[in-house]
Order: C-alpha cells, then sequence, then structure tokens
C-alpha cells in the first residue's frame, strides 16, 4: 500500500485531501500541519510521495526535503503554494518535483498524485535535485551534511556543509573551491547525504553557499561561451568554397 504524507497548515484543506487520496484503493494518506509533526511522520513511516505546502507556520516547507534526502528516500514531491511568484525562484527545478497553485480542483491533485506514483512504480523516477538543489536546501535549513555525488557506482567526490556554511570539497582532481565548481554545477550525477557526525577541524572553503554557487555557475558559463568560440564557423558559400572537397578519414 502506498502511504502518501500531506504537510499542510490550513486544517479544512489538509482534511480534504486526505480524504480524497483514503478513497483510493491501495492508498492510505496521513496529513501533518508543521515542519515539526512532518519530520516525526517520517519517522514513523517513509511515504511514498509527499505532498507539500511551502509557507508553513515554523517555516519554509522546502527545509523537508533535506530530511528526505538524509534518509536516502527518493519520492515524487508536489509542492503546493498560493504565494507562486513569492516562492517560484525557490522551487528545484526537477522532473520529479511539480507545482500546484493554490487554489486547484480535487480531481486534478488526485490525477496528478497517481500518476506519478504510477511513474515511480515503473523506473521513471529521476532524481529529485541536482547537487546544486542540495546545497542551496542544505543552506537554507542551515544542515550539517557530508554530500556524496557519484555516477553510477563511481565515487566523484564529496562536498561537507556545517551549520549550511561550505567548510569541504574534494574530488578525484582535487579540492578547494575549483573542486566545488567542478561537483556543485553537475546534473545528472547521483546524489546522496548523510549527516555530518561532528563538526570538522580543516576546511578548504570560505564565503556563503550562495556565492561560492553564483561564482561556480558563472565559471561554467565562462566555459561553455570558450568552447563555443573555439568550433570553426561554416564557411560561406562561393564559387570556389561551392566545389566538391575530399574529408581525410577520421583517425
Amino acid at each position: 500500500m502506498d502511504h502518501i504524507l500531506i504537510v499542510e497548515d490550513e486544517a479544512t484543506l489538509r482534511t480534504s485531501l486526505v480524504r480524497c487520496l483514503q478513497g483510493q484503493p491501495e492508498l492510505e494518506a496521513t496529513g501533518a500541519a508543521t515542519l515539526q509533526e512532518a519530520v516525526a511522520a517520517l519517522n514513523r513511516q517513509s511515504p511514498n510521495l509527499l505532498v507539500l505546502d511551502v509557507d508553513l507556520p515554523d517555516g519554509s516547507g522546502l527545509e523537508l526535503v533535506p530530511e528526505l534526502a538524509l534518509r536516502g528516500l527518493n519520492v515524487p514531491v508536489i509542492l503546493v503554494t498560493a504565494h507562486l511568484q513569492r516562492f517560484q525562484a525557490e522551487f528545484p527545478d526537477s522532473a520529479n518535483v511539480d507545482v500546484l497553485q493554490k487554489p486547484f480542483e480535487i480531481a486534478e491533485f488526485r490525477r496528478l498524485v497517481l500518476e506519478r506514483l504510477v511513474r515511480a512504480k515503473t523506473g521513471h523516477l529521476s532524481s529529485a535535485f541536482t547537487v546544486a538543489d542540495y546545497l542551496q536546501l542544505a543552506g537554507m535549513a542551515r544542515r550539517s551534511i557530508v554530500l556524496m555525488v557519484n555516477e553510477g557506482a563511481r565515487t566523484l567526490g564529496h562536498i561537507i556543509v556545517q551549520d549550511g556554511a561550505p567548510r569541504w570539497a574534494e574530488d578525484q582532481l582535487g579540492g578547494g573551491e575549483a573542486a566545488f565548481r567542478r561537483l556543485s554545477m553537475l546534473q545528472c550525477a547521483d546524489v546522496s547525504c548523510r549527516p555530518l557526525d561532528q563538526p570538522i577541524a580543516k576546511v578548504n572553503l570560505s564565503g556563503s553557499l550562495e556565492k561560492l554557487l553564483i561564482d561556480a555557475a558563472r565559471h561554467a558559463d565562462e566555459g561553455r561561451r570558450r568552447a563555443n568560440s573555439a568550433k570553426p564557423r561554416a564557411r560561406s558559400s562561393s564559387p570556389e568554397s561551392s566545389r566538391p572537397t575530399v574529408s581525410p578519414p577520421a583517425e
């Protein structure tokens, strides 16, 4: 039986959403009104899908996403909000995350939940967030984590965040800000994280996560521009250039 956790502080809406899913076969739904209640619910039972109000009494609903990662849960997430323009910049760009703007139709909500559950079961569930997404969420929630970046069974590197601040980055080519830039801009890597057991004594990163991510994005853009400028330009058509040429065999 699939378990749906609905985190919504509006009691009437929360009750309606729980009831509409309880009527579906092989589904059970539980509700939580605050982040604290949601964390307690995660400790009791892992959900197959999370419905998450962004604006909660005790913080941003997005703070719950690192809790999923720390538990090794990669499940569909449906974000609901009445303030789409206010929070849209904070929403991760992921095929595994959907956004519903309040008010919405109950039938639309039920259809989306069932569709995402089917996709997860048929193996079409993508990684919920990129490396940069996880870093932003860890900074927002002021978490202390070790973020592992992998490609299949191969470890690419790791980044340590302590109390929401970057402290260490290391990959196969080195460490420090260069390693942070290489790891944080990866789009298709497998990402997992675990709690940081104890404060680290040695650091090779300084500044805020926001600044390091902005610098990493800038370096990535500059690298793409250099690569594009280095590509040979197509020759313009002319009587001479239109004559057929024979290309050497590829080596």
